[in-house]
């Protein structure tokens, strides 16, 4: 399907009351920013924007790869938040949300199949898909 290409994949976990660590409790991804409903609305680096956060957010740091195989990735990230069921259904049924996004670095003429399976997976369990593509990867911050 063309040539092999970079990408990075993080969860990003939103709700109206739970405070950011509760909602990265269980999963083994790092959490590289959140902040909890209530706190006072700052910049990654403290400096105060005035008012308050409105909903608790998390981003996980799922993986980075070079291998073209993202949908392999998605499915096992899938698998990981399945088995955590219980938690993220009444994080859902409370308000939460959950994303994927994706940073994808085409590398020229490149594709790949999000299968029916994993899509319907992925809807199962509410959790939308933000693709963002670059052409490289200084574009990610």
């Amino acid at each position: 399907m063309g040539t092999v290409f970079d990408y990075a994949v993080s969860l990003q976990i939103r709700h109206p009351t739970v405070p950011a660590n509760e909602l990265a409790a269980g999963f083994p991804w790092p959490m590289t920013s959140g902040w909890t409903a209530g706190e006072p609305r700052t910049t990654p680096v403290g400096r105060e924007l005035g008012g308050v956060r409105s909903e608790s957010y998390c981003s996980l740091k799922i993986a980075h790869g070079d291998d073209g195989e993202l949908t392999a990735c998605l499915s096992q990230a899938v698998h990981v938040i399945q088995a955590n069921g219980k938690h993220w259904g009444e994080c859902r049924r409370t308000g939460g949300r959950l994303s994927f996004y994706v940073f994808w670095y085409p590398n020229g003429d490149t594709g790949a199949v999000l299968d029916a399976g994993l899509l319907g997976e992925m809807a199962a369990l509410e959790i939308d898909l933000h693709l963002n593509f670059y052409e490289d990867q200084s574009k990610d911050g």
